[in-house]
């Protein structure tokens, strides 16, 4: 037997007991039956008009939020020039409410794309790193060494380091949602030396008078270190003036070489210039030279051009790569170059340091045994210079 009652004043027209069941059904204007579950007992009109009114209520609040949410998704949609369906089947028409219908397929399986990520920037002169910055698709994570284990960076930060030296410092690129990393890509990895530990490891203040050669002579440690002498072409002499000075007169390039056997990762080589004057070959602009090679003259691992192209010409070779020293406006004074890990650090006579990170790979991995190599630029003379330091950096 079916009960129904009259429920004229909500928006269910009538409400029904069925019998066969005892489920309670709201029957809407439009058609539509609600079940709202099994009653037991008689059922009062008052009390189906009060669930009648609580049911729709809630369906129209039901509404009101749908309608909200379409008219939000409308403006959305109006923003951005398209209506953007995601579902399983093509859309039934090309355009919605005067807008494209872009369709995305929830069928279809996304293929990760591979992001390639440059390594950090390494500063081993102030212990510290850049992030990269314009990377797409990567999120750099610091995962050990160094202090700041754990954090996600923000790209283009500059990040110092703390702790005990050596500090082994590891990034690692990490693939964001719809990235993959390319094949290959692997933690970066960075040693940090104490750049503040210098042990000198030799040094020329060419005193002990006047000499036409200076093949096979002693290094006269004035600026402290060990004993070590020099070799390489006789093209360079001593003038009255206690400086290493190249000889007039003479072609090809001057060519000296400290003696080998210096043991060490991180160098630093200071020296005063004292002129560069005269043309090198072909009518060049003077230019010295000097840097730390491979014993045996192998290729160099570094090596700094002064002058050769006029002055404020200075640039740095590093693997065949040159790099224009921008800020260095002058060729004659004191100058510093600096290797420490991955990081080349050159001040100038204006005492402005300018840094080269090298962690690209172009640096030429040294062996155990280096030399120090102080030339000139093709033919040139007029070079003189004064006061050579080489020191170790680091314990």
């Amino acid at each position: 037997m079916v009960r129904k009652y009259l429920v004229t004043e909500n928006e269910f027209l009538s409400a029904t007991v069925d019998a066969a069941d005892g489920h309670l059904r709201f029957t809407r204007d439009n058609g539509q039956v609600v079940d709202a579950g099994k009653v037991s007992g008689d059922v009062t009109p008052e009390a189906l008009a009060a669930a009648t009114a609580a049911e729709t209520a809630a369906q129209q609040a039901g509404a009101a939020r749908d309608q909200a949410q379409q008219i939000a998704l409308g403006n959305a949609y109006a923003a951005l020039g398209a209506v953007f369906k995601v579902q399983a089947t093509p859309p039934a028409a090309a355009t919605e409410n005067g807008l494209p219908v872009l369709w995305i397929d929830t069928t279809e399986q996304l293929v990760p794309t591979p992001a390639l990520p440059p390594s950090p920037s390494w500063n081993d002169t102030l212990s510290r790193f850049t992030v990269p910055t314009g990377v797409i698709g990567v999120d750099y994570v610091w995962t050990s060494g160094g202090g700041g284990v754990g954090a996600t960076l923000t790209p283009g930060a500059t990040l110092s380091t703390t702790g005990t030296y050596p500090r082994t410092v590891t990034i690692t690129p990490v693939a964001k949602p719809g990235y993959v990393l390319a094949s290959g890509v692997r933690p970066f990895v960075h040693d940090f030396y104490d750049p503040n530990v210098l042990t000198v490891l030799t040094s020329d203040g060419f005193s002990g008078g006047a000499s036409s050669s200076i093949i096979g002579r002693s290094l006269d440690l004035a600026l402290g270190g060990s004993a070590a002498s020099w070799s390489g072409d006789d093209l360079w002499q001593i003038n009255a003036s206690a400086q290493l000075e190249k000889k007039a007169g003479l072609a090809g390039i001057g060519r000296i070489v400290l003696a080998g056997g210096l043991i060490a990762s991180n160098y630093r080589v200071e020296f005063d210039v004292v002129s560069i004057s005269g043309e090198g070959q072909f009518g060049t602009a003077a230019g010295l030279v000097v840097g730390i090679r491979n014993q045996s003259g192998s290729p160099y691992q570094f090596e700094l051009s002064i002058g050769g192209r006029g002055a404020g010409s200075s640039r740095l070779f590093c693997g065949g790569v040159e790099t224009t020293l921008s800020n260095q406006t002058s060729n004659v004074g004191h100058w510093v170059l600096q290797k420490v890990g991955t990081t080349i650090t050159i001040t100038g006579p204006n005492g402005t340091p300018q840094v080269v990170d090298k962690s690209d790979a172009s640096l030429i991995p040294g062996v155990s045994s280096k030399e120090l190599w102080v030339r000139v630029t093709q033919t040139a003379m007029g070079v003189t210079v004064d006061n050579l330091k080489l020191t170790k950096v680091g314990a």
